[in-house]
């Protein structure tokens, strides 16, 4: 898809969910802040999880979690700061099918909002099968 900006706020952070369908898909990040760092994380929902599936448009389904008790998440890769100065990515092979969750985190920054360029996909393998003539 088209990067999207994002402006964090300090003190603040972004997340979106992603759903995985099939396994060994790839989920890709991309993003960009023209100045500073940023924190980034991975995580995905356990088999305990509840949410709720909202339609957001056309394009992007958006999973939001109930707002009753707590939603385990298990840590995929944990937050880390980055230079986001030049482009970055994330690529992560999602063994197993669930909802997924990336992070962008400013929340260890008391007075610099961030904007971010920022993007994602899911490439899912596919089954095709090669047969070779001998």
């Amino acid at each position: 898809g088209h990067p999207r900006n994002i402006e964090i706020l300090a003190g603040k952070k972004f997340e979106t969910n992603i759903v995985v369908t099939v396994p060994f898909s790839i989920i890709c990040v991309s993003f960009q802040t023209p100045e500073f760092d940023i924190q980034i994380g991975l995580y995905r929902a356990d088999e305990m999880s509840q949410y709720i599936v909202h339609n957001k448009d056309e394009e992007n389904e958006e999973i939001v979690h109930c707002l009753e008790g707590n939603t385990p998440l298990q840590e995929v890769q944990g937050l880390r700061l980055v230079d986001a100065t030049m482009p970055c990515k994330l690529n992560y092979i999602a063994s197993e099918p669930g909802l997924y969750r990336i992070v962008l985190s400013n929340e260890h920054s008391w007075y610099n909002s961030k904007q971010l360029l920022f993007r994602y996909c899911v490439l899912s393998p596919t089954q095709e099968q090669h047969q070779v003539n001998i």
